[in-house]
């Protein structure tokens, strides 16, 4: 037991402790690489991202993968600002009622 103890704090728990520095903001300008803009913001699994032109600015609409999820927008600086649809009913948080009667969709910029 003692030799298990033992190889577990010299092996194994270094590699979960990780290298201790926080990952960078993922960069919201449309790459090559494929990266999803706002990325570490959003916690649930996401199907697609497409962008939008709302009231003059760049915002992000987030479809999530399964039920219920609220389908997000997030700002330029990846700032949450509602979600115009999901949810239970279908019918997101209620802050942006009038998102996709306003809004001009983009293209869509992941995956």
């Amino acid at each position: 037991m003692r030799l298990a103890s033992i190889l577990f704090a010299l092996v194994i728990a270094p590699a979960c402790i990780g290298s201790g520095t926080e990952p960078e903001p993922p960069d919201t300008e449309d790459s090559d690489d494929g990266a999803m803009p706002c990325l570490a913001q959003v916690t649930d699994p996401v199907l697609a991202v497409n962008e939008y032109e709302w009231n003059g600015a760049t915002y992000y609409y987030f479809t999530m993968d399964c039920c219920d999820q609220f389908n997000q927008v997030y700002d330029d600086q990846c700032n949450y600002v509602c979600a115009p649809d999901g949810g239970f009913a279908g019918t997101g948080d209620g802050q942006c009622l009038t998102f996709f009667d306003e809004a001009v969709a983009g293209s869509q910029v992941w995956p």
